[in-house]
């Protein structure tokens, strides 16, 4: 399947090469749906955003790759279809097979707006920190909002992790395009500062478009206080298939779950000599995409619980760090006293 071929006309159908696309018994699919605009695509299919006639509501549809096998495609569909993933997954409702003019299988599923992808949430976060500078008397303002907005990131993610892992599914591509989140950062750009934000200043440089947007951000939060980003996963993978088991996807699990933790929380670690991966016991493998334990494959569910640990605790520190008064305490010690222990208590020294 050429995913060029696929065509929305002016009318909103979708065609391939020019011809109406046909599923079991030839039926002609998607007569209900005015389709408004490709997605995107990637190795495992396309997804259209299509607009139900009746409803008058925007859906996602997804039309898998010819190249996935039929065993692979259904169980996928299946899995995302489960009711009790409906608060922390985009499920699909509807599914079925497309026999014309190719061979494929296709899915249909809720749009979730107002979200963006966690991978352009970390580049919106970088940019945020990166354009101010570190020398000026407001940094201080605009750390301390990268780093509170990195742990309410972290610690929303974890809690989907967490209700996820009380059911028994795996879901096997927690990659960060595959979690959708609310966007924290939406409305700020330097480049382009005529926005709503700037109205809250009267001037336009940096200073002023960075405290604007932050004050617009944090009224009636405080820094040591979390809250929740909305959060929700999409397009969960199967480990049923095409040759692989259950203990692939829970290693997959495991290191997409602590390299999404890895990136979020790294300002935090950015102007100290510590590396986030010195801060615990096992370790992790890039070319394999494993986390090892004392030799042993580590627990993805034990690892959202320490991960959700760290992340508490740093809170707390920041807490210390920025509400303890004239006498403020200096994080990178923190952090260096927590690496410090960690090793004592490996020496088993009290």
């Amino acid at each position: 399947m050429n995913y060029e071929l696929l065509t929305i006309n002016k009318n909103g159908n979708l065609l391939y090469n020019g011809n109406k696309i046909f599923g079991t018994g030839n039926c002609e699919l998607f007569k209900n749906y005015y389709f408004k605009e490709k997605l995107g695509h990637g190795a495992n299919g396309i997804a259209l955003i299509a607009i139900h006639k009746f409803l008058e509501i925007e859906h996602v549809i997804k039309i898998y790759s010819d190249s996935i096998s039929e065993k692979k495609a259904i169980e996928e569909i299946k899995k995302n279809s489960k009711i009790e993933l409906q608060s922390i997954n985009a499920i699909n409702f509807d599914g079925g097979k497309i026999n014309s003019p190719f061979q494929s299988f296709y899915s249909i599923m809720e749009k979730i707006d107002n979200h963006i992808p966690l991978k352009n949430w970390l580049s919106k976060r970088d940019d945020f920190l990166n354009s101010a500078n570190d020398k000026d008397s407001y940094f201080e303002k605009v750390e301390e909002f990268a780093l509170t907005q990195s742990l309410n990131m972290s610690i929303s993610l974890l809690k989907v992790f967490s209700l996820k892992n009380e059911t028994s599914i795996v879901h096997g591509d927690l990659n960060n395009g595959n979690i959708l989140v609310n966007d924290s950062f939406n409305g700020f750009n330097i480049s382009e500062y005529k926005t709503i934000w700037t109205s809250l200043s009267t001037h336009t440089d940096g200073n002023d478009c960075h405290l604007a947007f932050i004050n617009s951000k944090t009224k009636g939060f405080s820094t040591g206080t979390l809250y929740e980003i909305n959060t929700r996963l999409i397009d969960m993978g199967t480990s049923k298939a095409d040759n692989t088991n259950r203990e692939v996807g829970e290693i997959r699990e495991a290191w997409f779950i602590y390299e999404n933790i890895r990136k979020i929380l790294k300002p935090f670690f950015l102007k100290t000599n510590i590396k986030f991966n010195a801060l615990f016991r096992f370790k992790t493998d890039s070319k394999t995409r494993k986390n090892f334990f004392k030799d042993e494959l580590l627990d993805y569910k034990k690892l959202v619980i320490e991960l959700s640990r760290l992340t508490l605790l740093l809170n707390y520190m920041l807490g210390l760090v920025y509400c303890s008064g004239i006498n403020k305490l200096d994080f990178k010690v923190l952090l260096q006293s927590l690496k410090i222990k960690r090793a004592l208590s490996e020496l088993q020294i009290s």
